[in-house]
């Protein structure tokens, strides 16, 4: 038998709220309350990165994709990624209209994707983006050298649910092309 989400949570008799896990009924958390109570009202938006070394003609790239895990569409979205200027070892670097240096101490490139110049983000779809760069012998800016980073960050915004954030490691996200 398969029981969908639902999309609040319900007081039992002893003044309590449970879940289903696994094949009993579990009293609930109060955050696991509130987040089940706020499904109605605020989207959830999930984001993922993956990093593609391409070899034979396939670019490198930043993928970003975020996906509405929720019943509620999305008219806005964006993310703030923080990319490492070495991957691999190696600096990286991106068109100049598609990031900025994102810290004083020269760690990481900043992204910010987002569904601007397109349209909304529908209930249970995904927005997807890439990002090419191109590995590079750039190792000081203004006179700084450039600092290593073994993590992606990123902080998600979408309309006014609050923002999510989180990191990956690059070698958690990195793949080699399929053309080695």
């Amino acid at each position: 038998m398969e029981i969908a989400q639902g999309t609040t949570a319900h007081q039992a008799d002893d003044c309590k709220y449970y879940k289903r896990y696994n094949f009993e009924s579990v009293a609930m958390r109060d955050y696991e309350v509130r987040d089940t109570m706020r499904r109605k009202s605020h989207a959830l938006v999930r984001t993922d990165l993956s990093i593609v070394i391409g070899k034979r003609g396939v670019k490198n790239k930043v993928i970003w994709r975020v996906r509405n895990e929720s019943d509620i569409l999305v008219r806005w979205t964006c993310s703030v990624v923080q990319i490492p200027f070495f991957i691999l070892g190696k600096p990286v670097r991106f068109p100049d209209e598609q990031s900025v240096f994102d810290d004083e101490a020269f760690t990481f490139w900043r992204l910010t994707p987002s569904n601007h110049h397109g349209g909304p983000l529908y209930p249970r779809g995904h927005l997807s983006a890439d990002f090419p760069f191109t590995f590079s012998e750039l190792r000081h800016v203004e006179g700084k050298e450039l600092k290593s980073a073994e993590i992606v960050k990123f902080k998600t915004f979408a309309d006014d649910a609050p923002p999510s954030e989180g990191s990956f490691s690059i070698a958690d996200i990195i793949h080699r092309s399929e053309f080695n």
